[in-house]
């Protein structure tokens, strides 16, 4: 789905397969098409840029669309390799006033909008707990999982973590990470969240064919609410026997497809009403990076990981990879 008002002005990508085969689909003039990204920057007079790099390059390419003046940016998840360079991004943005966007469009989907609203009211009462599972590892659908993690946990900074991940043939693929991980975070507001990633974490029955596959169960002093994808949500409360149920229908198009024009509208919204604080954008995707690196650093040390998180001269995540992997 497009944003209204905007158009796509210029690809980037060093195969030129790729790059027509986008700017073909988006019929992207053949001289707004660059091999090099620098080369784009300098060139096209771009208002907005979406990054789909490899988590390895994103930096460079974040601090140099800041320096060409980019009024927003969209950036693919997971924001960095490291937690120095999510750090180092996140600076390079907030200090320069331009809005800096992950990839976390679970935000804009009305399943989540939903719940959330439900919990903000209080109709489950005092939240107490979270458990959220995905089919998809940590780099994965992971990193969905601990951004509505944070989401419900008050989108704050936890007070501890504790984790375990296992397996590593995940690490030779697009989405670099442990096969399995499970953890804990206790965060200041008295939640407690459970997180468990990838192909052990629970199924949802009869929809072995999806490659979602997301859970998301919110615990509260008087009731809970939950979201399957792709089925929908469900809420029970106090007294009552069945619970109260919005199933969706659907398809990736429409449910996804609505989600990220929403994600994209919140980079243009942002960049201009600075008063604008975008769901997936501030300080929460550095906030869901930490959350990541400290489950893998618990599995390093066999310790509980506590906030502040130190500068870590290492990237715990890529840390755990062994080292006959070859990504």
């Amino acid at each position: 789905m497009a944003n209204e008002g905007v158009s796509l002005a210029a690809v980037a990508d060093p195969i030129e397969e790729r790059r027509n085969t986008l700017g073909d689909k988006y019929g992207v003039p053949q001289e707004q098409r660059y091999p090099d990204f620098s080369d784009m920057l300098a060139k096209a007079e771009l208002d907005f840029i979406s990054l789909s790099t490899k988590p390895e390059l994103r930096e460079p390419a974040i601090v140099a669309a800041v320096e060409a003046g980019i009024r927003g940016i969209l950036c693919e998840k997971p924001m960095a390799l490291s937690l120095g360079e999510a750090r180092r991004i996140h600076a390079a943005c907030a200090g320069n006033g331009i809005p800096l966007v992950i990839n976390h469009q679970k935000r804009h989907l009305t399943e989540w909008q939903r719940l959330a609203k439900m919990c903000a009211d209080g109709e489950f009462g005092t939240i107490e707990r979270i458990d959220a599972s995905s089919y998809g590892n940590l780099a994965s659908q992971g990193t969905h999982v601990l951004d509505m993690v944070l989401q419900f946990g008050g989108d704050v900074q936890p007070l501890w973590a504790i984790g375990q991940s296992v397996g590593w043939r995940d690490y030779v693929g697009a989405h670099a990470g442990p096969r399995f991980t499970l953890g804990q975070f206790r965060f200041p507001n008295d939640i407690t969240a459970y997180v468990q990633m990838g192909d052990e974490a629970p199924q949802l029955l009869g929809r072995e064919d999806s490659w979602m596959r997301l859970q998301l169960r919110v615990w509260g002093t008087r009731g809970r609410g939950q979201v399957d994808l792709p089925i929908g949500t469900r809420a029970w409360r106090v007294g009552e026997s069945e619970p109260t149920s919005w199933p969706e229908c659907w398809t990736d198009t429409e449910n996804l497809g609505s989600a990220q024009a929403g994600l994209s509208g919140s980079v243009i919204r942002a960049a201009e009403d600075s008063s604008y604080d975008p769901p997936a954008g501030g300080i929460r995707p550095l906030y869901s990076f930490e959350m990541l690196e400290a489950l893998c650093a618990s599995t390093e040390t066999r310790e509980i990981v506590t906030w502040p998180l130190p500068e870590w001269d290492h990237s715990p995540m890529q840390n755990l990879k062994p080292v006959d992997a070859h990504v």
